[in-house]
């Protein structure tokens, strides 16, 4: 039961997405291990993939990506953005952002796997850069412990960065990010 009811999910997903059946099964059951989804209750499970297919699905419906390509990036990306406590959504939003901006979804997804480790243990550098701004990594993270959303951290640093020019912007930017 649970697979025919995880099946309908995906089959779902593959119709109203135009995807390959078998990608949107690989995709969002490696999507459902990254995120520690993975369950043993049917109900949850089946809740689980629903989640899943959906986020991926309106991701993949909403940019210039697809599911094999959302797939490749959460590779890279998945367990890392799980573990800094991103959700699914925001992290697949942030796949497909990267890609309507022309990066490669091996790329995005190692791209935005850095971007997370920057956030939550910078280097020396970009510790530095972050004092210069007035920041701190906690200044990332909720109340909870748990690390903010992506574009709520962007807007942090967009406004205090302005008045710097862009070269010093990009510089900064660079020390964080590498």
């Amino acid at each position: 039961a649970e697979a025919l009811g995880v099946m309908k999910s995906e089959l779902q997903a593959s119709v109203a997405s135009g995807d390959d059946f078998a990608d949107v099964v690989k995709v969002s059951s490696q999507t459902i291990e990254s995120f520690g989804m993975k369950t043993n209750n049917t109900a949850k499970m089946m809740k689980n993939t629903k989640l899943v297919v959906n986020d991926l699905a309106y991701s993949a419906d909403a940019t210039a990506t697809n599911f094999s390509d959302l797939g490749v990036g959460m590779e890279y990306v998945g367990a890392t953005a799980h573990q800094a406590g991103l959700s699914l959504r925001d992290t697949s939003a942030a796949m497909g952002i990267l890609s309507n901006n022309g990066l490669e979804a091996d790329k995005a997804g190692t791209g935005l796997r850095k971007a997370i480790q920057s956030i939550v243990s910078p280097s020396k550098a970009g510790q530095e850069a972050l004092q210069q701004l007035g920041l701190s990594t906690e200044d990332f993270h909720t109340k909870s412990g748990k690390l903010k959303d992506l574009p709520e951290i962007f807007s942090t640093l967009k406004d205090r960065m302005k008045g710097m020019s862009q070269t010093q912007q990009v510089d900064l930017l660079h020390k964080l990010f590498g």
